[in-house]
């Protein structure tokens, strides 16, 4: 996944993601990216042998990651947020739900070790 191009990102200055900066990587960006290569990132887990991370769990993925953007948005910057919005914030990072597709999306804390499995497959 290092090497993989990032044509249709937000930020069309990053042009492989081994050659980004820290910096670079917001949520936003991470949803986008996602959105734009679910289907590379279910190939590629298919080929190291976990088809349970096909294209549509990337996409649910990616919704969760969507609504936790908007959530820390709504609850972090200057303007004036419900407390409700700070529960669903925190649940959306630690807590699991199951997504329309039936796919079990853990907590974005605890489901970000899927790209690690990415990682090791390069060994």
């Amino acid at each position: 996944m290092r090497g993989m191009r990032t044509a249709g990102s937000p930020d069309q200055r990053i042009r492989c993601l081994k050659d980004a900066s820290p910096e670079e990587f917001t949520l936003g960006w991470y949803s986008t990216f996602i959105k734009y290569k679910k289907n590379n990132l279910g190939s590629i887990m298919a080929q190291l042998g976990y088809e349970v991370y096909d294209r549509q769990w990337w996409d649910d993925f990616r919704a969760k990651l969507f609504e936790c953007k908007n959530r820390r948005n709504d609850c972090c910057h200057t303007k004036l947020f419900r407390w409700e919005n700070l529960e669903t914030l925190l649940k959306t990072i630690f807590a699991a739900s199951e997504s329309e597709h039936h796919n079990r999306i853990d907590g974005l804390i605890y489901e970000s070790k899927v790209g690690l499995l990415m990682k090791e497959g390069e060994r």
